[in-house]
């Protein structure tokens, strides 16, 4: 994958360069006095008279300190692209807000992305948990739904505020995800110890999963999780994940990852007695909680991306963490509750067996405390997660909703306080160093003269680059009726070639098939397409490659 972050620039550069070329960018006005729900308006009839969408490279922009109204889920068929006004960054950033159905329940997901090969992004939105009538939700509230294949969607700059449930749930595979710069705060379920999940949960098969300058404050659990399933390639970067009542990172069949320079900070809370080890709550196999786990994955699902364990790529480095003594203290008082731990012991031997996993390291991994600059904060938090997991461990149910916003006096929860009252900084000397690039470990936005500093990194140990796309070239071009498409592959995998259009649409299909190591030459039709700019993508179970085709008839 020695190209992949090309790739992420070109992706991004051509979702962009899209807007900018078709300067196409509407303004919504946010939810008004007379109750009109405008944002759902607006994007829902902005069609022709034939049903077609008027412009697929339509961005639709909202007001800062708007609060829009979301008074039904959106099924989005087509590229959705919604961005905050960037005129005056002081200002909080526009909010998306959960309405109601007739029957008064509130509304399910905000969106429902259904149709396969689509590319979306969300740029500064605040998509607020907390309902219409200003009160936390009692309920398993859900944010997003992806159930379309092969789907790409970008965060950035985003705020999950205060999910009960889910904020983004996948149920579409071959999909990916890019999350740069987000803030996922304050989910809390008081209903069970599970609640909360201000996560990303994935189904079967993850093409890409990039997180990068994230963090995860004052939540429940599983800032990723993917219980049963594979993920081709991640990159889990620079985020500060910042207490939690049970475990964060639940994607155990990794392939290619990079887990780096990220900082855990009380997580997994809740801890683990011998029944929940043994009944496989946190873990399989009966293993203790781990702040890093990972597993073998079974055969058939290696073969959908045409790769053995011993291909497995894991690089987890420069990552620290630190459990404070009010969590040791809690632990103590239940005498068949264990803590967590960084690696265990299923994990650990993976990490160790060079034999059968070549390129699975792990280093300068360390525990450590990252004196935070904000106790108040710290004390807070921690102490509100250590009384929600004690009345938990007595059979009781928790009273309070552990929101930091009230606590700093915030009387509307549902309008965030802005700037955020929240400050993960801290001053421990090896920390603000100690990243794989010799950043401060966590998210880079605590720290913005070195967030300036940042390059986005790939995955690359040893063999964690090598490419299964060796060359890939397209003759003649600009052509006419025929062109061919000739790649270079160095192992077996599954090979995808696609055609779109300017406007995103994928036209044709001209090979999808698994093809062994070796070269190759394909001949396409190009009859019946008129004269103008085309995208040829080449995709393999590790990489994506576009390329431009010009038509001149």
């Amino acid at each position: 994958m020695k190209n992949f972050k090309n790739l992420i620039q070109f992706t991004l550069l051509m979702v962009f360069s899209t807007f900018i070329f078709a300067q196409d960018i509407m303004d919504i006005a946010p939810f008004d006095d007379n109750g009109d729900p405008n944002l759902v308006k607006t994007i829902l009839g902005d069609t022709l008279d034939n049903g077609q969408r008027a412009n697929l490279n339509r961005i639709y922009r909202l007001q800062r300190e708007g609060m829009y109204l979301m008074e039904r889920t959106i099924w989005v068929d087509f590229p959705l692209h919604i961005i905050a006004d960037e005129s005056d960054m002081s200002k909080r950033p526009p909010t998306l807000v959960r309405g109601k159905y007739s029957t008064g329940n509130n509304i399910s997901e905000f969106f429902k992305f259904t149709k396969d090969g689509l590319v979306h992004t969300f740029k500064g939105i605040i998509f607020q948990g907390v309902d219409i009538d200003r009160k936390y939700s009692d309920e398993w509230n859900k944010g997003l739904l992806v159930s379309g294949d092969d789907i790409s969607i970008t965060f950035e700059n985003c705020i999950f505020n205060a999910w009960a449930g889910r904020a983004l749930t996948v149920n579409g595979n071959d999909c990916s995800f890019y999350f740069r710069d987000n803030i996922w705060r304050n989910g809390v379920y008081k209903k069970h110890q599970f609640g909360g999940q201000q996560n990303i949960v994935f189904a079967t098969y993850i093409d890409t999963l990039v997180a990068t300058n994230n963090t995860f404050f004052n939540n429940g659990g599983f800032f990723l999780f993917q219980e049963n399933g594979i993920a081709n390639y991640v990159l889990v970067e620079h985020n500060t994940l910042f207490t939690s009542i049970i475990d964060l990172i639940r994607m155990r069949d990794w392939v290619k990852t990079g887990f780096r320079s990220n900082l855990f900070y009380g997580t997994h809370a809740y801890g683990q007695n011998e029944n929940e080890r043994k009944s496989g709550w946190f873990d399989a196999d009966e293993e203790y909680i781990s702040l890093f786990p990972i597993d073998t994955v079974g055969v058939d699902l290696m073969n959908t991306v045409g790769l053995t364990e011993s291909d497995r790529v894991i690089e987890v480095t420069n990552n620290a963490y630190y459990f404070p003594d009010e969590y040791k203290t809690f632990w103590n008082e239940f005498p068949d509750v264990v803590p967590p731990v960084w690696m265990n012991t299923r994990t650990q031997a993976m990490f160790d067996d060079d034999t059968n996993y070549p390129y699975l390291v792990a280093e300068n991994n360390f525990e450590g405390d990252p004196q935070f600059t904000d106790n108040d904060m710290r004390d807070f938090v921690v102490k509100e997660v250590v009384s929600f997991c004690k009345t938990y461990r007595n059979g009781g149910t928790p009273t309070t909703d552990r929101n930091y916003d009230a606590y700093k006096g915030s009387s509307d929860l549902l309008v965030l306080p802005w700037p955020l009252p929240e400050s993960l900084t801290y001053t421990n000397t090896e920390m603000l160093t100690g990243g794989h690039d010799g950043l401060p470990i966590g998210d880079l936005n605590w720290f913005p003269d070195k967030k300036a500093l940042y390059v986005e990194g790939t995955v690359g140990v040893n063999e964690i680059s090598k490419p299964f796309v060796l060359d890939f070239n397209i003759y003649p071009n600009p052509a006419s009726d025929h062109t061919e498409v000739s790649f270079s592959l160095n192992q077996l995998t599954n090979t995808t070639l696609e055609i779109y259009n300017t406007k995103g649409d994928l036209i044709s299909i001209p090979l999808r098939e698994k093809l062994s190591s070796g070269d190759y030459n394909y001949n396409i039709d190009l009859t019946g397409l008129d004269s103008g700019l085309y995208f040829c993508k080449l995709k393999t179970n590790s990489k994506q490659i576009t390329k431009k085709l010009f038509i001149v008839k």
